[in-house]
Protein backbone atom coordinates (compact mmCIF):
# COMPACT_ATOMS: atom_id res chain seq x y z
CA UNK A 1 0.00 0.00 0.00
CA UNK A 2 1.31 2.99 -0.98
CA UNK A 3 1.32 6.04 1.71
CA UNK A 4 -1.48 8.53 0.56
CA UNK A 5 -2.87 10.82 3.44
CA UNK A 6 -1.56 9.96 6.71
CA UNK A 7 -3.26 11.66 9.62
CA UNK A 8 -0.46 12.37 11.78
CA UNK A 9 -1.98 12.67 15.02
CA UNK A 10 -4.72 10.62 15.80
CA UNK A 11 -5.85 9.01 19.25
CA UNK A 12 -8.33 6.15 19.96
CA UNK A 13 -10.01 7.82 23.09
CA UNK A 14 -10.84 5.57 26.10
CA UNK A 15 -12.45 5.33 28.78
CA UNK A 16 -10.05 6.83 31.59
CA UNK A 17 -9.34 9.98 28.35
CA UNK A 18 -13.55 10.68 28.22
CA UNK A 19 -14.04 10.70 31.84
CA UNK A 20 -11.72 13.59 32.29
CA UNK A 21 -13.95 16.82 33.47
CA UNK A 22 -11.89 19.13 30.79
CA UNK A 23 -14.00 17.42 28.31
CA UNK A 24 -17.25 18.23 29.81
CA UNK A 25 -18.31 21.33 27.49
CA UNK A 26 -17.60 19.37 24.39
CA UNK A 27 -19.25 16.74 25.19
CA UNK A 28 -22.16 18.74 26.17
CA UNK A 29 -21.72 21.19 23.27
CA UNK A 30 -21.97 18.02 20.56
CA UNK A 31 -24.16 15.28 22.60
CA UNK A 32 -21.21 13.31 22.15
CA UNK A 33 -21.62 9.98 24.58
CA UNK A 34 -19.15 9.39 27.22
CA UNK A 35 -18.44 5.86 26.06
CA UNK A 36 -15.05 5.43 23.43
CA UNK A 37 -15.84 4.36 20.26
CA UNK A 38 -15.18 0.98 19.02
CA UNK A 39 -11.95 0.64 16.77
CA UNK A 40 -13.92 -0.30 13.48
CA UNK A 41 -15.49 3.76 14.00
CA UNK A 42 -12.50 5.04 13.88
CA UNK A 43 -11.31 3.06 10.90
CA UNK A 44 -15.30 3.87 9.13
CA UNK A 45 -14.03 7.66 10.09
CA UNK A 46 -11.27 7.38 8.34
CA UNK A 47 -12.37 5.40 5.07
CA UNK A 48 -14.93 8.56 5.27
CA UNK A 49 -12.33 11.18 5.49
CA UNK A 50 -9.99 9.26 2.83
CA UNK A 51 -7.47 8.83 5.65
CA UNK A 52 -5.08 5.91 4.76
CA UNK A 53 -2.94 5.65 7.68
CA UNK A 54 -3.01 7.02 11.12
CA UNK A 55 -0.50 7.53 13.63
CA UNK A 56 -2.13 6.46 17.00
CA UNK A 57 -0.92 8.63 19.71
CA UNK A 58 -0.40 7.45 23.53
CA UNK A 59 -1.56 10.18 25.99
CA UNK A 60 0.38 11.06 29.14
CA UNK A 61 -1.02 14.17 31.32
CA UNK A 62 -0.60 16.20 34.16
CA UNK A 63 -3.14 13.32 36.08
CA UNK A 64 -1.68 10.05 34.25
CA UNK A 65 -2.05 8.33 31.61
CA UNK A 66 -5.36 8.77 29.61
CA UNK A 67 -4.51 6.31 26.37
CA UNK A 68 -2.08 4.17 27.42
CA UNK A 69 0.83 2.35 25.31
CA UNK A 70 -0.80 -0.70 25.49
CA UNK A 71 -4.11 0.53 24.15
CA UNK A 72 -2.13 2.07 20.88
CA UNK A 73 -0.27 -1.32 21.12
CA UNK A 74 -2.90 -3.56 20.58
CA UNK A 75 -4.72 -0.75 18.03
CA UNK A 76 -1.62 -1.49 15.81
CA UNK A 77 -1.62 -5.25 16.00
CA UNK A 78 -5.28 -5.41 15.31
CA UNK A 79 -4.84 -3.29 11.93
CA UNK A 80 -1.20 -2.88 11.15
CA UNK A 81 -2.02 -1.73 7.97
CA UNK A 82 -3.94 1.32 9.05
CA UNK A 83 -2.26 2.20 11.99
CA UNK A 84 1.03 2.87 13.30
CA UNK A 85 1.96 3.55 17.27
CA UNK A 86 3.22 6.63 18.90
CA UNK A 87 4.15 5.57 22.44
CA UNK A 88 4.40 7.97 25.79
CA UNK A 89 6.14 8.23 28.94
CA UNK A 90 5.86 10.05 32.28
CA UNK A 91 8.60 12.56 32.02
CA UNK A 92 8.64 12.68 35.85
CA UNK A 93 9.99 9.46 36.11
CA UNK A 94 12.69 9.63 33.97
CA UNK A 95 14.15 5.85 34.85
CA UNK A 96 10.67 4.26 34.13
CA UNK A 97 10.29 6.49 31.18
CA UNK A 98 13.74 4.69 29.56
CA UNK A 99 12.40 1.23 30.59
CA UNK A 100 9.15 1.63 28.87
CA UNK A 101 10.88 3.31 25.77
CA UNK A 102 13.34 -0.05 25.98
CA UNK A 103 10.08 -2.28 26.68
CA UNK A 104 7.81 -0.61 23.34
CA UNK A 105 11.14 -0.99 21.21
CA UNK A 106 11.56 -4.51 22.19
CA UNK A 107 7.83 -5.32 21.64
CA UNK A 108 8.13 -3.97 18.24
CA UNK A 109 6.18 -1.02 18.35
CA UNK A 110 8.60 1.25 17.79
CA UNK A 111 12.16 0.86 16.43
CA UNK A 112 16.18 2.84 16.97
CA UNK A 113 16.95 4.66 13.93
CA UNK A 114 20.17 6.44 14.91
CA UNK A 115 18.98 8.78 18.01
CA UNK A 116 15.70 8.85 17.30
CA UNK A 117 12.38 6.41 17.62
CA UNK A 118 10.72 5.17 14.72
CA UNK A 119 6.80 3.77 14.77
CA UNK A 120 6.09 0.76 13.55
CA UNK A 121 3.46 -2.30 13.63
CA UNK A 122 4.08 -4.33 16.09
CA UNK A 123 4.73 -7.73 14.44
Amino acid sequence: MSAGTIDVWAQHVTERFLAEPWLETLMRWTGMPRTPPALDQLLAAMDASDVDMALLAAWHGPMGTLISNDDVAAAVQAHPDRFRGLACVDLTEPMAAIREIRHRVAEGLCRRQGRALAVEPAS
